[in-house]
């Protein structure tokens, strides 16, 4: 089966939230049988879950740290659903490398749900921080002019003669009120789009994701855990010049706040740099733990989270929600035709940037969650990184009788300094390992 995309257009995007409001999914996307020679059509492999869009509950629908009510919020919750970028399979890019491959169907869906959390924190990084609806509009511009040619330097590095205390104080306040809309064509917008499209020039495509996969012994093609993918971008984001994020992996389940921060430290002038943090876990054996879905709940619901990424062996689930006992996913099983945005002038191109955002939310009970998944946050700032140290320390750590992770301070002594946890948990993930020396690492040109 395939689901054709119907070339729905429409005037604005409260014109398309609301069609998408009242026409049901299959009105959206009609089921034909599989067409290779129509490069129209979307192929959907399926997924676990089969409810689609928000009930209208008193239940409330927690969705990255914010908290919707559907009985009063439902166009909003749509609105902040369809906001998130969604990476799923594509088809006829570029080989990668010396392979045959020419898309990922099959066996990228964990790389996808990794690009999916980059993504998310790129977003935040940019438009949480930049987007302020009462930042003065002469402001607003300079910030987009600095960045759009790659000058993002860190909050305290605002000089004060150009940005006044106001707008700093703006800067550093989360914001949340910036939606996507199908007329979108923010350079910032357009150019984080790119970081993720099929190209090997690209610092986070399936290109750089799959070949660097192969520093840990991972052939390209093979199916990726979420601890592999996590050491995998961390490997490929100083690469990315534009943003400088910091990716950091917390292994052996203890977090330890003074390394993590002092990762983040930029060497030259000792600025927080903004962090992606990835947490792996597992919380089972072969099925989750249900004294572990308080804990997962708890991580969702707070404004530094980005989500969980996670799944059965080639169903690799991107997890941004929940409602009551079901956890909400994008699903990258689907798969699309791959193609460059650019400065998004021509309809081809405004047709490709819709399918970045899914319209039909999906959920599943938390039991059906695999144990082996990684919790991930995004700190902007070294304010954030101390409020999700706080709320880890008081919602997780003395707020659940089995915690997730443990929280330290400084390095316990029984953890050895000099002992890679990050290989062994990839180890203990996929069940096999050959990691290369770092020095032979080299991203493709």
């Amino acid at each position: 089966m395939v689901k054709c995309y119907s070339g729905l257009k429409c005037a604005s995007y409260y014109a398309f939230t609301r069609v998408l409001s009242v026409v049901k999914l299959s009105k959206l996307y009609q089921i034909c049988h599989i067409d290779t020679a129509d490069d129209s059509c979307i192929s959907y492999e399926g997924t676990l879950g089969e409810n689609e869009d928000f009930p209208i509950t008193d239940i409330p629908v927690w969705i990255l740290g914010s908290v919707y009510s559907t009985e009063t919020q439902l166009e909003d919750l749509r609105s902040d659903f369809l906001t998130r970028i969604w990476l799923t399979y594509r088809r006829n890019f570029p080989l990668i490398s010396d392979t045959t491959f020419t898309s990922d169907k099959g066996w990228g869906c964990m790389l996808r749900c990794g690009q999916m959390v980059m993504a998310e924190s790129l977003l935040r990084y940019h438009f949480e921080l930049s987007l302020i609806v009462n930042f003065p509009v002469s402001y607003r511009n300079l910030i987009h002019e600095l960045s759009s040619v790659g000058f993002h330097p860190p909050l305290c590095n605002w000089n004060t003669d150009v940005l006044s205390r106001h707008c700093i104080a703006a800067l550093r306040n989360e914001c949340r009120d910036w939606k996507w809309s199908p007329e979108e064509e923010s350079k910032s917008y357009l150019r984080i789009i790119s970081l993720f499209e099929d190209d090997r020039t690209q610092p986070f495509s399936i290109h750089q994701i799959a070949q660097i996969g192969v520093e840990f012994g991972k052939k390209v093609g093979e199916w990726y855990g979420p601890n592999t993918v996590a050491h995998v971008l961390k490997k490929l984001a100083p690469y990315d010049h534009w943003n400088h994020i910091n990716v950091n992996v917390v292994m052996d389940n203890v977090f330890i706040m003074d390394e993590i921060r002092e990762s983040s430290q930029d060497s030259k002038d000792k600025c927080f740099r903004p962090l992606l943090l990835f947490i792996p876990l597992r919380l089972g054996v072969s099925e989750i733990n249900p004294i572990y879905i308080s804990g997962l709940k708890k991580c969702l619901k707070m404004p530094q989270c980005v989500g969980i990424i996670g799944g059965k062996p080639n169903h690799a689930l991107y997890f941004i929600g929940f409602l009551g006992e079901e956890i909400i996913y994008l699903d990258p099983h689907t798969t699309q035709e791959a193609g460059k945005l650019g400065e998004k002038k021509t309809s081809e191109a405004k047709e490709l940037d819709l399918t970045y955002h899914c319209s039909h939310a999906q959920r599943m009970p938390f039991e059906y969650l695999d144990p082996s998944l990684s919790v991930c946050f995004f700190c902007a700032s070294e304010k954030d990184f101390g409020d999700l140290c706080n709320r880890l320390q008081q919602d997780i750590v003395d707020g659940e009788n089995s915690p997730l992770f443990e929280l330290c301070i400084t390095r316990p002594d029984f953890l050895k300094e000099d002992q890679d946890f990050g290989a062994v948990g990839i180890e203990l993930e996929d069940h096999h390992l050959d990691s290369e020396d770092d020095e032979e690492f080299e991203v493709l040109e």
